[in-house]
Order: structure tokens, then sequence, then C-alpha cells
């Protein structure tokens, strides 16, 4: 009797793992690995300041609309962004070029940080994220950069109006 018992609950689990393995699709490589990649842009957006944050999301939203890559955040180049916005804020100058010795280009200010750029973007005037997207935008020269198909990196910082986004390869 045990024994009849024992096995009738073998074929019933035996059963059920049968219709569960069938009923559970496997997971999709490609959903999945997308997934991943925007938990990661998250946990990197988080260490950001909000409105920084938002810059990010926004591009990355406008480039899914375009068909183009998101761009992955990275932390080293949106310090480099706020440094050069916090510069240009507390030292009057508006201008790609830094006049603070080793800042002069975006590329010396990325490598100052420990990373590479190829273009930015600077703004002043901007209330919020929102207003600083609408405003790169509606700038071709800005729009293009937003636009690279080439970039996959990006960083963004913000000192009061001034706001600086960094793209790199």
């Amino acid at each position: 009797m045990l024994v009849t018992r024992l096995l009738s609950v073998l074929i019933v689990a035996s059963f059920a793992a049968s219709v569960l393995a069938t009923e559970i699709a496997p997971p999709n490589p490609q959903e999945t690995a997308a997934q991943l990649r925007r938990a990661k842009i998250e946990k990197i957006l988080a260490k950001l300041d909000p409105e920084e944050a938002k810059v990010i999301r926004e591009t990355n939203e406008i480039r899914r609309q375009y068909g183009l890559s998101q761009l992955m955040p990275e932390i080293k180049l949106s310090m480099a962004a706020r440094d050069h916005s916090h510069d240009m804020r507390t030292l009057g100058f508006f201008d790609h070029w830094s006049p603070v010795a080793g800042k002069g280009s975006h590329v010396d200010r990325a490598l100052r940080y420990g990373s590479s750029a190829i273009s930015e973007n600077i703004l002043y005037g901007a209330g919020d994220a929102a207003s600083a997207i609408d405003m790169w935008m509606n700038s071709s020269g800005h729009r293009a950069n937003i636009l690279t198909a080439g970039w996959t990196r990006i960083g963004v910082g913000r000192s009061g109006t001034h706001y600086t986004q960094l793209f790199g390869y």
C-alpha cells in the first residue's frame, strides 16, 4: 500500500513537472539582455543628480524613437560634465573651451576623470531637464550630437542652469 501511494505521488509529480516544462517558455535571450541593460542603466542613474538622470533618460528615449541604441551612462563622464558646468557657472564663462588649466577641451576634462569623450553639448538657462533637452533638440548641432548613431556612452552634469552632455564611444 505504501509503495502504491509513493508510486502515485511520483506519477503526479512527474506529470506536473512535464506540464510546467511545456507551459513555461524559455527566456528570450535578447529580451533578457535588454532587461539587464536597462537595470544597469537605472542603477547608474540612481547615483546622479535627479535632473542629470532625467536628461539621460530623455536622451535615450529620443534615441529610441529614432531607432538608435541607448547610451550607457558613465559616472566618470558625468563628473567631468558636472565639473565643466560648475566652472562655467562660477567663473562666468559659457564656452566649450575652458580657461582653467588642464580643462581646455572636453577631451581634457574627460581624461582628468579617467574617461574619454568625443563630443559635447553645453547649455545655459535651462530650468530643468525637459527644458535642456528641448533646447538642444531645437539646435541642429546639438540635435546631431544626441542622434549620432556611433555614440555608446553619455555623461551629463549640471550646475544651476548650466548643463553639459559628454558623449563617447
